[in-house]
Parts: C-alpha cells; sequence; structure tokens
C-alpha cells in the first residue's frame, strides 16, 4: 500500500500547494493594504464662525477646537487667507503668533485662534475666508468662514491713514488727527505705539465742557482726543509704519503712516548702464544729473568712483542747483563679465559744512 501510494505523480500536490500559497500571498497583502489605508489623519474644524457686530478696527481673538478624528498624525502646513485682517494663530508664552506648522495626534485636538482685525465701511457685512492645507486624503484643503455681521463706526482715526509724501531732509512734518468715538462708550485714548523710531507721536486729551460739535458726516461721534504726528527728517529714507493707539476698554485702533524723507541733493538716474547698444554702435558713456531739493545751491567736493570710468561734472565747484554729470568708460577698458560698483559724489549745500553723500549704481556688462 505504501508503495503504491508513493508511486503515485507528485504534480497534484505541487500544485495545490502552490495554489494555497497564492491564496494567502493574497490575503496578506489585502491585510496589509486595508492596514494602511486604515492609517490616515481626518480633520474636524468649524467652518463658519459668526463674530457678529463689531467696531470697525477692534482686534477679534476667537478660540476653535482642531479635532484629529482619524489614526494617523494630522498635519496643517500652510495658511492663505481672502484678506491680511484675518487669520489662524496660536498662543506661545501669552504672544499670539502664525504657526508655520501644525501637528495633530491621532483622536486628538489642540486649541487655535482666529484673529481678526476689523475693516470696512460702517453698516457693511464683511465675509472673510481662511483656506488651509491638510494631509487629510478626504480634505486636502479645508476653510473656515469668518462672517462680520455688521460693521460699526466705533472708535476711529480720522483720516484712517496719512502720508506725508515726499519730504525734505531737515524740514519739519507735523500732522494732527482726530479720534472719535461713535458708540456711546465711556472710554478714552490711554497710549499711542509708533513701531519706527522716525515718527513720533503724542496724544492731546479732550476734557468734557471742551467737545465740540459737527455736522460733517465723515466725522460723527464723540471728538475723544487729538493725536500730534512728527516725523524726524534728519535720516533719509521711506517711512512705512502704523501708530496703534490703545483705549481705556482695551479697544484699540491702528494709523498706516507713509512718506519719503528726500536726501538733499539726488541723482537722476540712480543707476546707469554702460555700455549702451545703438545704431551705430556700442555708446561708452552715460549722463546723470544732479538736483538739490532745497532752495539753496551746492558744490561737490569729492568723486569715488571705479577706476575704470571717467567723471566729469559741469561746474562742480560752482554753486547752483544742479549739475550735469558725464560718466565715460576708459577707451582701453572692456569688461570680461558683468560688474556691479558705486559712484558716490560728496555734495555740500551752501552756508553748511555737512557733506551729503549721493550714490549712484554702476553696471558694465562685457559687450563688444
Amino acid at each position: 500500500m505504501y508503495k503504491a501510494m508513493f508511486n503515485r505523480p507528485m504534480w497534484p500536490f505541487v500544485y495545490c500547494a502552490m495554489f494555497a500559497a497564492l491564496v494567502m500571498c493574497i490575503y496578506l497583502f489585502y491585510l496589509n493594504s486595508s492596514a494602511e489605508s486604515s492609517l490616515c489623519s481626518a480633520i474636524d474644524l468649524i467652518q463658519e464662525i459668526d463674530l457678529g457686530e463689531r467696531d470697525f478696527g477692534e482686534k477679534v481673538v476667537q478660540s476653535v477646537i482642531l479635532k484629529n478624528k482619524g489614526t494617523a498624525v494630522l498635519i496643517i502646513d500652510d495658511q492663505k487667507s481672502s484678506c491680511s485682517c484675518t487669520g489662524l494663530v496660536v498662543k506661545e508664552n501669552g504672544v499670539m503668533v502664525v504657526p508655520e506648522k501644525l501637528t495633530v495626534g491621532p483622536h486628538s485636538e489642540i486649541q487655535l485662534f482666529i484673529q481678526v482685525v476689523v475693516n470696512g465701511d460702517a453698516g457693511e457685512r464683511r465675509r472673510h475666508t481662511v483656506d488651509v492645507r491638510t494631509n487629510d486624503p478626504q480634505f486636502p484643503r479645508k476653510q473656515i468662514q469668518v462672517v462680520i455681521a455688521k460693521v460699526k463706526k466705533g472708535a476711529y482715526i480720522q483720516p484712517l491713514s496719512y502720508s506725508f509724501g515726499n519730504v525734505v531732509r531737515g524740514s519739519k512734518e507735523r500732522k494732527v488727527f482726530e479720534v472719535r468715538d461713535s458708540r456711546d462708550y465711556n472710554r478714552n485714548v490711554v497710549n499711542v505705539i509708533s513701531h519706527d523710531s522716525r515718527v513720533a507721536a503724542k496724544i492731546n486729551q479732550i476734557e468734557k465742557n471742551q467737545i465740540p460739535s459737527t455736522t460733517n458726516n465723515e466725522r460723527t461721534g464723540k471728538l475723544l482726543a487729538f493725536v500730534e504726528v512728527s516725523i524726524d527728517t534728519r535720516i533719509p529714507g521711506e517711512i512705512d509704519t502704523r501708530l496703534q493707539l490703545q483705549f481705556s476698554d482695551q479697544h484699540g485702533v491702528e494709523l498706516p503712516v507713509h512718506g519719503v524723507v528726500l536726501q538733499p541733493v539726488i541723482a537722476r538716474p540712480s543707476v546707469l548702464l554702460l555700455p549702451k547698444s545703438s545704431s551705430n554702435g556700442l555708446i561708452r558713456e552715460s549722463f546723470l544729473m544732479l538736483t538739490c531739493n532745497t532752495s539753496g545751491p551746492f558744490t561737490v567736493t569729492n568723486v569715488d568712483k571705479p577706476e575704470y570710468v571717467q567723471v566729469t561734472i559741469d561746474g562742480s565747484a560752482e554753486c547752483t542747483k544742479s549739475k550735469n554729470v558725464t560718466v565715460k568708460l576708459i577707451d582701453d577698458y572692456h569688461a570680461t563679465g558683468n560688474l556691479e560698483s558705486e559712484i558716490k559724489l560728496d555734495c555740500v549745500l551752501t552756508g553748511s559744512s555737512e557733506t551729503f553723500p549721493v550714490r549712484v549704481k554702476l553696471i558694465v556688462h562685457s559687450r563688444r
């Protein structure tokens, strides 16, 4: 009997074993795929927040809960807002900051905050959108709608922003703004903060018996104070900052302030390119003009330049309000690559001993 068993063909047993192994592999692959597919994040975040009626300029901070109902870590690594006045923030050491990345463990939650600075016209309904990017396969992008049911005038500054424009170095620049409150609150302006050392501001409080009445529709509400703003024009450059006014009820408004403090003497253009192409070939010289922004004339006392250019100034030692300057490449100079350098012209106003450097950028190309 045993001999007959062993004499039987073995291929049926081999095929059965191979088939069983194949079934086992498919089953294990299915289990592995199911396990992997179950390991995913699942975001749970409120879709709309109604902040009700709010004062113009009011900073509103609303708590929200971010939940992860999935089995893998939830990651939020980007957010975009329809308005720079609205954003998703977290609290770090008592300060609200915009997070670069958020992570929430499986079946966990964290506290976030929606921060809004209320803007818009009085009576207007405002809606802003915060869009976040997630690793949730079902919701790769998630949005929160932030609604201001009605913008109230509240406390505000008149005008809402101000530009000093182009001002001359050394001039005195000052502007007074009104702070008004269209709500019947018993609040005062307690502080004003400037984030630029060149911009100074002070509060002139108004006594109750000094509050004037007004019929101007653009200036409604009770006059709380005057804010006097001045800029330091001793340092040339651009001014782009915001003043923050704080009230006794913790409310606050901002005043954007802009302007440019000009050098007493400026160069036009401020960038020269040599050589220049023309129908007659390459032009190896260029021209600029020095102009004084003040009422007095000036002289040029010194010129610092690269060795491969010649600089000629018409009447450099004469007291004039403008001067023509010629910049020319020397005849035997050919650049082997693109060079960037600077020409510095020291100017002195008549009746002053102070020197004002005027800088011109020079770019030389390797053209032949």
